[in-house]
């Protein structure tokens, strides 16, 4: 494992790291990240909120291996606390967060500056699943129901539309016959095939999603500078293509349906691992560009 300064582990690397075993081992790990709509997206058992950023897919990546089925986190004290513990010989989860330092120095007038600056540190996190005797009293209630994946003639699905409709500024989307889904940022448009052409609600909601989250990068919402035109592989291409997976994934999660494979997904497979070993702070940054694209396209 990489080090930085004081012998501490480069908490960059450690989440580069998970994400690319689990690319290796051909799975999308920002994909269908949680089940159960809004309910059951990681949150943390201490404040009761929805976790953010790259903790959102590094505890649902963990929870999908371990086939965790509480949406809650903890800390090893907090399970302490509650009355519990850990069960003996889990295995912990990495979650991260920003801590900001200050460094004073002395200014060419002699005045004493506060220079602030943010670094990003990690803490290790158990879900409820893997602890015992909780007071239930203190747990919460909320329960993760199942998804309707009864596929039909096509309909609109509500939760989906609603995202749709609340996006502020929202591009003009089309209907062609062009089988190809696309955001053209010269005339800020979204095409998108003909509903009838994809092979569920979901599918088609979740693509358009996408979409949607590469419209953010417009100088008239989020302005991404980094959505430059880029060769298909190059880091580029690769991270604006993260960001608007992250994006989408999380769309879908909070819509409550299942985000379709796409075609070719060992293609994109291939060239988001590229991308990612080229820079060990892709992942994070992507993570974090995505949420705000999401949140931006909610009207958050």
């Amino acid at each position: 494992m990489r080090k930085v300064s004081g012998n501490k582990p480069d908490v960059y690397q450690i989440v580069t790291d998970q994400i690319l075993k689990a690319l290796d081992e051909g799975t999308v790990p920002w994909r269908k990240p949680w089940r159960g709509g809004s309910a059951g997206r990681p949150k943390s058992l201490s404040t009761r909120k929805p976790y953010n950023g790259i903790n959102v897919w590094l505890l649902s990546m963990s929870a999908q291996a371990a086939g965790f089925e509480s949406c809650y986190w903890v800390t090893y004290k907090k399970a302490q606390d509650l009355g519990g513990q850990v069960r003996k010989g889990e295995k912990s989860t990495v979650a991260v967060f920003w801590k900001k330092l200050e460094k004073k120095k002395v200014s060419d007038s002699g005045t004493i500056e506060k220079d602030e600056f943010f670094i990003m540190r990690y803490y290790r996190v158990f879900n409820l699943d893997q602890c015992d005797n909780l007071d239930p009293d203190k747990l919460p209630v909320d329960a993760m129901p199942e998804i309707d994946e009864t596929e039909l003639d096509f309909e609109p699905i509500a939760a989906c539309e609603q995202i749709v409709h609340n996006m502020p500024n929202r591009p003009a989307i089309t209907h062609s016959g062009d089988p190809q889904a696309y955001y053209r940022p010269s005339a800020d448009i979204v095409n998108m095939p003909n509903k009838t052409k994809f092979e569920s609600e979901s599918f088609y909601y979740s693509v358009l999603f996408h979409e949607l989250s590469h419209s953010t990068g417009h100088s008239s919402r989020l302005n991404r500078q980094e959505k430059a035109v880029a060769a298909f592989g190059s880091v580029n291409y690769g991270k604006e293509e993260l960001i608007a997976e992250f994006s989408s994934c999380m769309l879908c999660g909070i819509a409550g349906i299942e985000s379709a494979t796409i075609e070719n997904s060992s293609a994109y497979i291939d060239s988001w691992s590229k991308a990612i070993k080229k820079d060990r702070k892709l992942v994070v940054q992507a993570a974090s560009a995505g949420q705000k694209a999401a949140d931006f396209i909610r009207g958050v």
